[in-house]
């Protein structure tokens, strides 16, 4: 893993109450919250990292509006919709919608919310990574062939190299993780486990030193 010596960010997508915990809204829906929290320990590890190294710390949050008036036809459609209604899923200022506890931002981390899959439509996030001149982004966080792969592969588009940590993403599908991890690999990002980023994190210290 080559980061090149650039500025590099750590991008933590949508770990959520609403999608990770087991009395999140997915959770009571009856969906399988475990395998989306299941890369915490990973993620927790990165961000410990990122921070030792002073690298920025970026977390997202998909948040809907109260009447779910802004989601897609393909999402409004879903049959399942209004019992994601009923449950106030990531509704933006809930607790469904805060970062799980176990990877609590702090207050020198940024914390932008998102109303699309990718972060790149509707965060604002290209914004602030051009402010703080950042060329690699390492990604973590769920889910992997949704939220994960939407903004991987808008960031390649807007130039980024990109890094998606394989054991620090996940999806209630394991096999549709595993089917965007190829896809991303093969054309939009370098995949890499958690002991890979660490390690080149690590390195930055040691070339400055």
């Amino acid at each position: 893993m080559d980061l090149q010596g650039l500025r590099t960010a750590l991008l933590v997508i949508d770990m959520q109450n609403g999608f990770c915990h087991a009395d999140g809204s997915l959770a009571k829906a009856g969906r399988s919250a475990a395998r989306l929290a299941a890369p915490i320990p990973a993620c927790r590890r990165l961000i410990e990292q990122a921070r030792a190294v002073k690298i920025p710390v970026i977390y997202t949050r998909a948040v809907h509006d109260p009447d779910f008036a802004g989601v897609s036809p393909k999402f409004r459609e879903r049959e399942t919709f209004q019992e994601i209604v009923r449950l106030g899923f990531v509704v933006k200022g809930t607790w469904d919608a805060e970062v799980i506890d176990d990877l609590r931002p702090e207050p020198a981390d940024y914390v932008l919310d998102k109303t699309t899959f990718s972060a790149f439509i509707s965060s604002g996030i290209d914004v602030l990574l051009t402010a703080l001149q950042i060329r690699n982004l390492i990604v973590c966080g769920v889910a992997t062939p949704i939220c994960v792969e939407s903004t991987v592969r808008d960031a390649c588009q807007h130039n980024y190299r990109v890094f998606v940590v394989s054991d620090a993403t996940a999806d209630m599908d394991p096999q549709d993780h595993e089917a965007a991890l190829r896809i991303m690999q093969r054309n939009f990002a370098w995949v890499v486990t958690t002991d890979e980023a660490v390690a080149a994190l690590g390195g930055m210290v040691r070339r400055a030193a």
